[in-house]
């Protein structure tokens, strides 16, 4: 589903990590502080200093919600295949269902 690049500042070293379904993909937003290059790679410079500060659903609703704002912007500004729309609006509806961002979501043209 999509790659993200991992930079590990302390060893100089470059992981990638593949994502395989959407919990992964949640997962990833939510522990990481990241910067979208293109509608499927991903740079994680470090991890999300709020993650391990406080988890709970405010948290996570709040960094879906920067997600999307992010994902809006940088996906208005490439090409983008009809199964790549269709797994990040699966994505969008699961995640902003259970936070309760669907109607937010559909104001704002995300899903």
């Amino acid at each position: 589903m999509n790659k993200i690049f991992y930079f590990d500042n302390k060893t100089d070293t470059a992981f990638i990590w593949n994502v395989k379904n959407n919990r992964d993909l949640f997962t990833m937003i939510t522990k990481w502080n990241i910067q979208m290059l293109d509608t499927d790679t991903f740079i994680c410079n470090e991890p999300a200093a709020a993650y391990y500060d406080k988890q709970n659903y405010s948290y996570y609703k709040n960094a879906l919600r920067e997600f999307a704002k992010e994902w809006q912007y940088n996906i208005s500004n490439t090409d983008v295949s009809y199964g790549d729309m269709l797994a990040w609006f699966t994505f969008f509806n699961k995640y902003g269902k259970r936070y309760g961002l669907l109607r937010e979501f559909t104001e704002n043209g995300i899903i």
